[in-house]
């Protein structure tokens, strides 16, 4: 159950391109529902960008009488999204939803249409990353420059392993400010689903060596010395235990190369939760490289607020 005060989510938005993105409308759905916010489902056309919508589901035009027929959505455009708002609203009747049309590239027109309290949804339909940033795609760009949180489901279905926090929400923080948004988008997600909160730490270079010891009689173990991590991970949390003090907390701290620490210890989490890239004009992040192998969803908590 959400406590009471501002949602982190205020509604959920799916960007499709066809029928084949139903992975991603399925699961934008249920998260719209858990949240209990309205589920818009976009689709974009070429022109300028610019949105048309209608309450209750319908589905209006883009184009006006002025405009040329080959610069006009095509009818097939327009009937693709209203079947899927139509079978949005039967398989969920409570849940508001409606279907938009965007003029533009998919990405920018998507970013220039969502708002600071969404959650944006795509399937990227590609594993491979590398090319994707350097060539250019929706999700890549998404992903750098939406300013709402974007939630990438990543292409097909994601590793079957199990980690050590599966079924988890598992929340990646560093000393950026980034991190205090991703606590607290991954506490909502956690207490929403009703599942257990995991924040992590993964130190890249191995520092000074390390021990364990355990104790015969308690059967306690501990860690020489103690990881410095530990005050990181308890600054992260203490804010929203407080908020949501209903969801379980695990903290873990980590070595070794970033990427496959965080794949690994998310396998087979119901999402991963990460910060905004810091430089967004580099080839490649972190998401890439986690989407490439997926282990679970990811999202990209939105970026932090300027003053």
């Amino acid at each position: 159950m959400s406590p009471d005060g501002p949602k982190p989510v205020d509604r959920v938005v799916v960007g499709v391109g066809g029928v084949d993105d139903r992975r991603a409308l399925d699961w934008a759905t249920e998260e719209a529902a858990a949240h209990r916010v309205p589920l818009v489902v976009r689709h974009c056309v070429r022109g300028t960008p610019e949105v048309s919508c209608a309450p209750d589901g319908a589905v209006l035009p883009v184009a006006t009488a002025e405009q040329r027929p080959e610069q006009r959505p095509s009818p097939t455009a327009e009937a693709m999204l209203k079947a899927l708002v139509g079978e949005v609203e039967s398989s969920h009747p409570g849940l508001t939803v409606r279907g938009e049309l965007l003029r533009g590239q998919p990405g920018p027109a998507l970013s220039a249409a969502a708002l600071p309290g969404d959650l944006l949804v795509l399937a990227p339909h590609s594993r491979h990353r590398v090319a994707a940033r350097l060539l250019g795609s929706t999700s890549s760009f998404l992903l750098a420059h939406a300013p709402c949180a974007v939630a990438a489901l990543g292409p097909g279905a994601a590793d079957t392993g199990r980690g050590p926090f599966a079924g988890h929400v598992v929340a990646a923080v560093d000393t950026g400010a980034a991190s205090a948004g991703v606590v607290e988008l991954a506490y909502a997600e956690a207490a929403v689903h009703d599942c257990p909160l995991a924040v992590v730490h993964v130190q890249r270079e191995h520092g000074e060596v390390e021990g364990v010891t355990v104790d015969e009689r308690t059967l306690e173990v501990g860690v020489v010395p103690f990881p410095a991590d530990h005050a990181l991970l308890q600054a992260a949390v203490e804010p929203g235990r407080h908020r949501y003090p209903e969801v379980p907390v695990r903290r873990a701290a980590f070595r070794g190369p970033l990427p496959e620490v965080l794949r690994q210890a998310a396998l087979g989490a119901r999402l991963l939760v990460l910060g905004r890239p810091r430089h967004p004009s580099w080839p490649l992040h972190l998401v890439d490289l986690l989407l490439a192998r997926p282990g679970c969803p990811v999202v990209v908590a939105p970026p932090p607020a300027t003053t």
